[in-house]
């Protein structure tokens, strides 16, 4: 007998299942690289064959019954844990990269600190390096507190009241001073009509500037970079967009499902920061209910769009004419 989560997980109809041993649906290469022929209650992981030819990871419980005759009597519970596994590896990932990335800039203390014993005439070096790898250190603990707060829910919002616009024309005024150093060119284009969501100040600070800090990293000089911000609908509901659309080097299709995955990095040959950034986003807009896309082109440019619920009692569409550009 085989109920119909089973026959569901294994894809297989039961009358192809009834009648075979257990063993026959097992990837592994003989009966007795699995426990399951042993007449003992057990509990262990395998790996199954469905009927497509593809396998899922699943945890076996076996426990004998007694039996009325000369044949041996089993019940089997199995427990899809394909996303438990995947769990699993992606904690295993993160610590590695939090004690890889950790470990880098601490080395950098010890030798700049061996290295002030020996020339302690370049001091003023020595404080300035130091001073920027600490930095460097404080801002991936900062992100690692961010996203275990974030994955445990412990995050609190201070939602109120705020006006789009203003919160981005507050990020690219900070911001510009990093695009000059590159001659990108950094403006807004927003319509008129003062777009009020209802939002974390501190929070929604975070994630423009990590959006915007990203594009002007990822663009080369010359370049440019446009926040956007306008009216728009999603999931039947009027929201406020906000795209921060790049002229840079864009991002791989293959990247790109990946590319708000914790510590992921699309471009391994930059310099870049600890690959947290773009989760920390994710996870904020998730906080305030609203979405997060990204569309990339290679060589062309990069446009994250954020879409968040307005709170405004009445919308007034702006046509696309009155958009002001600073």
């Amino acid at each position: 007998y085989a109920n119909r989560a089973f026959v569901s997980l294994v894809d297989y109809q039961p009358e192809l299942l009834v009648g075979k041993p257990f063993l026959a649906l097992t990837s592994a290469s003989s009966p007795a690289d699995t426990p399951v022929h042993l007449m003992l209650p057990q509990r262990y992981e395998m790996r199954l064959l469905r009927g497509d030819g593809s396998v899922v990871s699943v945890a076996v419980t076996s426990t004998p019954v007694e039996s009325v005759d000369q044949h041996h009597r089993q019940v089997i519970i199995v427990r899809d844990i394909t996303q438990e596994l995947e769990h699993k590896r992606q904690k295993d990932y993160f610590f590695a990269r939090a004690s890889h990335d950790l470990r880098s800039p601490l080395t950098s203390i010890m030798t700049r600190l061996y290295l002030l014993g020996k020339k302690p005439e370049q001091l003023e070096t020595h404080l300035r390096i130091l001073e920027q790898v600490t930095n460097q250190m404080l801002g991936l603990v900062n992100d690692l507190l961010d996203v275990a707060r974030l994955e445990r829910g412990e995050t609190v919002l201070n939602r109120r009241d705020l006006v789009v616009q203003t919160m981005v024309d507050q990020v690219v005024e900070v911001q510009r001073a990093d695009a000059a150093m590159k001659a990108i060119e950094l403006c807004t284009e927003s319509v008129e009509l003062p777009l009020h969501v209802y939002a974390d100040p501190m929070r929604f600070t975070q994630l423009l500037t990590n959006l915007v800090s990203n594009a002007i990293h990822y663009t080369l000089e010359g370049g440019q970079i446009v926040v956007r911000v306008r009216l728009g609908d999603w999931n039947a509901r009027t929201c406020a967009v906000i795209e921060v659309s790049d002229t840079g080097i864009g991002i791989d299709p293959q990247h790109i499902e990946h590319i708000f995955d914790p510590f992921y990095r699309a471009h391994h040959d930059y310099d870049g920061g600890s690959g947290l950034g773009l989760h920390i986003v994710h996870e904020i807009v998730q906080l305030h209910d609203g979405e997060i896309t990204v569309r990339s082109e290679i060589g062309k440019g990069t446009t994250f769009t954020i879409c968040l619920p307005l709170i405004s009692a009445e919308i007034r569409v702006v046509p696309e004419e009155q958009s002001l550009i600073r």
